[in-house]
């Protein structure tokens, strides 16, 4: 039997299927969503200023935050569902302007999104809306319907999630699962008013996992991309969390980092990210950020490891924590040896973590997470090998939650677990010239045992995503020749 809990949660997930179900075959699967997101984002605002009048429920809106959040009442959405106008896509286009207007978190954050251009006025057209409005209008958002704030943050990431899972094959759109952000949320452990930092935030999805581990008295929450549209998910991402006010920016953080006030580099205690694989540089970041080169960066070689020197760079001195996403290939790769070893040698890297295979809907590549600590002291390096912890669900790997458990009880206690975890010295790490594959480092365990069907299944499935990554390699080699692989 389903929680109550559980039950809402259900509930609003089938809402916004059968929300996106009306816009099939009108928009795009991206496009659709995007404007469904603006929808709730509009009745969720009207229930929190209708909720604010009942006294009772007004007191627990005040202990969340959610008192901060509003929208005119002309725009509440009873009022734009009454309203019998021909003009209904421009009145909601002026609702997100003046949900703009009264939350400084959404500033920017419908930029990509117009009614009006999209539905037009003709007849047809605006049935589509209204029964959208009437869809919607079923969602009961208010904080006080759960027994958890935190569950509004839970249906942005499912809002989030189904725009990843409808999106085309060859979209940009890419978040990391939020199971997975949860799990590097609660091993960099962001305590009270520590500044969180994400460089390349996308959704927001890793920066939101930051603050439901921080709690109420999470710091300042900072965020910076380059895609347009990947911001105003990402503002409308927060205003779900209960964050009121971000520093969100739009830039591209190699280029053009954020600088705070001081006229230095901007400093975070926590820096975490999901960065893009497999770009390649431009020759212009080198001249604009020359400090990036003095962690061993080579010019010609992926942004993987420039975006980790960059987070690196941030990170405050004495204190502070980074968490990054990688390519299982960024571990081992010759062409980016130098700057492995500039960071081993340098005493920051604490902790590789690989994860199983298929864990993105939108790639199988194999991937891998680096911890990096400013305020480390042991020489030695924690190799966790979790590629075997997962589970299938749908077309999907999820961690499950004992392995995950598993998984944050091996990190903070540092515990050598044969076939799962080993602490390697600087001497080990030194001899297998600086690679960081795992099995150079956690060896399985040795059994006798017939292998079942899951088990040579899970195997296939790691190959086939070991090969994903090397053709995605060919290709982005082919690319630069201005070549295209044979299909």
């Amino acid at each position: 039997m389903l929680k109550p809990k559980e039950t809402q949660l259900r509930r609003l997930e089938e809402i916004a299927r059968e929300a996106s179900d009306i816009l099939q075959g009108k928009l795009t699967a991206t496009e659709g969503i995007r404007h469904i997101i603006a929808l709730f984002l509009l009745k969720l605002l009207s229930d929190l200023a209708s909720e604010r009048l009942n006294t009772d429920e007004h007191a627990a809106h005040v202990r969340s935050g959610w008192a901060a959040f509003g929208i005119p009442r002309q725009y509440s959405w009873a009022a734009l569902q009454a309203s019998r106008r021909k003009d209904i896509a421009q009145l909601l286009d002026d609702a997100l302007q003046a949900a703009e207007r009264s939350n400084k978190i959404l500033t920017g954050a419908f930029d990509t999104i117009g009614f009006k251009q999209i539905f037009g006025a003709s007849e047809s057209q605006l049935a589509i809306l209204r029964h959208l409005l009437d869809t919607i209008s079923t969602a009961d958002l208010r904080p006080s319907s759960f027994l958890d704030d935190r569950d509004l943050g839970s249906f942005f990431e499912f809002l989030a999630n189904l725009l990843v899972e409808r999106a085309p094959r060859d979209s940009p759109e890419f978040s990391a699962p939020p199971d997975l952000g949860r799990l590097i949320a609660s091993l960099l452990a962001p305590e009270a008013h520590e500044s969180i930092f994400d460089p390349a935030c996308g959704s927001g999805g890793l920066l939101a996992s930051l603050i439901r581990e921080a709690g109420a008295k999470h710091g300042a929450v900072i965020g910076q991309d380059w895609r347009t549209s990947s911001l105003s998910l990402c503002r409308m991402n927060l205003l779900f969390h209960g964050v009121t006010s971000a520093h969100i920016e739009l830039a591209d953080p190699l280029r053009s980092p954020i600088i705070a006030e001081s006229g230095r580099l901007l400093q975070a205690d926590v820096v975490i990210s999901n960065p893009p694989f497999g770009l390649r540089h431009g020759d212009d970041i080198w001249n604009s950020r020359p400090d990036l080169l003095r962690h061993g960066i080579n010019p010609r070689s992926r942004t993987d490891y420039a975006f980790v020197a960059h987070m690196i760079e941030v990170a405050r001195d004495g204190k502070g924590r980074v968490g990054v996403i990688v390519p299982l290939g960024a571990l081992f790769r010759k062409e980016e040896r130098e700057a492995r070893r500039n960071f081993i040698e340098a005493n920051l890297l604490s902790c590789v973590i690989a994860l199983p295979a298929g864990l993105f809907s939108s790639t199988k590549i194999s991937v891998a997470i680096l911890f990096f600590d400013k305020g480390k002291e042991s020489s030695n390096v924690l190799f966790i090998d979790a590629s075997r912890s997962f589970e299938q669900v749908g077309r999907v790997n999820r961690i499950p939650e004992g392995e995950r458990n598993r998984i944050i009880q091996t990190f903070r206690s540092s515990l050598v677990v044969p076939g799962f975890s080993h602490v390697a010295t600087l001497e080990e790490i030194q001899a297998n010239d600086f690679q960081l594959n795992l099995p150079l480092y956690v060896r399985e365990e040795i059994s006798l045992h017939v292998r079942s069907p899951k088990e040579i299944q899970r195997e296939i499935a790691e190959t086939q995503a070991e090969l994903a990554e090397v053709q995605g390699e060919i290709d982005s080699i082919l690319g630069s020749l201005g070549l295209r692989s044979p299909s």
